[in-house]
């Protein structure tokens, strides 16, 4: 104290001299923490672009062109494949007015049994003896007899129900002799969803997933099985109607056995050894020259898959599993109604 008060101005001097060298130790702390944080941040950056150059494909211009094209093209093919399965609004007018409630749909469905064991009957007119059906047919909606589907169930019931009426009257132009059973894939138990119980289980049945054309995210599905008893015929002329693609069902599938037989096979080894004539052809070859024909027509037990396609936007996906899928992948042929290879 006393050295200050003899020497004031050079205590002063030295008193401002500590307080900015305080002052620069502070800043150069601080300066050295913010050092620290850019040399972070640009490592982080470094490895960045690092990670960036080597991703693959490597995200460069030329490269956005080609995902942009690739786009532009499936964008082109999504298009295509929903004009050949048809209009959105020809297909909002098959389906018709949904049920809203499920006493709604429980009438629906009751009303298209008793519709269509009727129209069963009156196949081929009066003089003919109908389609033979089971006691009490419920073409394939016997779990929904009684009881109506829950509500997150209403429209799937009610487009299965309209896609059966579709395969049912196509059929019965077909002129069968026997629907043996119509069976419906279980939308409930796809969907996660409790439906009533009760009804015949064999109303149901899962399709393979081998032979689905439904990809999550993308094309959704409605799978049904038909079993019929007729003349070789019968199928030509069903499948030949299926294949006008009024609506988008494609067959899946085709086993073919005599309608007395036992076990199962495919149309190409059951039918290719036995031409069968139909029973007008062969009534009218005996009448013009009294033969006697070598083969004579006999009946066979058909079992017919088909799938309803519908397909899914891509705005209401959540993803698909397997990225971008190629419409060239099991594309359709609605020509003649069977997956190419």
């Amino acid at each position: 104290m006393h050295w200050f008060k003899r020497n004031p101005v050079f205590g002063t001097i030295l008193t401002i001299l500590g307080l900015i060298l305080a002052a620069e130790v502070v800043v150069l702390v601080l300066e050295r923490n913010n050092l620290e944080q850019v040399r972070n941040s640009y490592e982080s950056k470094v490895f960045e672009y690092e990670r960036l150059l080597n991703h693959s494909p490597s995200l460069t211009r030329e490269n956005l062109d080609l995902v942009q094209q690739d786009r532009r093209n499936v964008e082109e093919n999504l298009a295509s494949i929903q004009a050949t399965l048809g209009a959105e609004a020809d297909v909002e007018d098959f389906f018709g007015v949904m049920p809203t409630t499920s006493m709604d749909a429980l009438f629906d469905v009751q009303n298209f049994v008793d519709s269509y064991r009727e129209r069963a009957r009156r196949v081929g007119g009066e003089e003919s003896e109908g389609v033979r059906l089971r006691d009490n047919e419920s073409f394939g909606f016997s779990r929904y007899g009684t009881r109506g589907p829950p509500t997150a169930l209403i429209e799937d019931v009610h487009k299965q129900r309209r896609i059966a009426g579709y395969l049912l009257d196509t059929l019965f132009e077909a002129r069968p002799v026997e629907l043996v059973r119509i069976r419906r894939e279980d939308v409930a138990e796809r969907r996660g969803i409790d439906a009533p119980g009760g009804g015949d289980r064999e109303d149901i049945f899962t399709i393979p997933e081998t032979m689905s054309a439904r990809i999550p995210g993308f094309v959704e599905t409605y799978a049904f099985q038909l079993t019929f008893t007729g003349y070789t015929e019968t199928l030509r002329d069903f499948l030949n109607r299926l294949s006008a693609f009024e609506i988008p069902v494609l067959v899946r599938g085709v086993e073919v056995v005599p309608a007395n037989g036992a076990g199962t096979g495919t149309a190409a080894t059951s039918e290719r050894r036995i031409p069968v004539a139909s029973p007008a052809a062969t009534e009218a070859a005996g009448e013009d020259n009294g033969a006697v024909p070598i083969v004579s027509p006999h009946l066979s037990r058909f079992v017919v898959t088909v799938e309803y396609i519908e397909l899914v936007s891509p705005d209401d996906a959540d993803s698909l599993d397997n990225g971008v899928v190629s419409p060239d992948n099991g594309v359709v042929s609605p020509e003649i109604g069977f997956e190419e290879d």
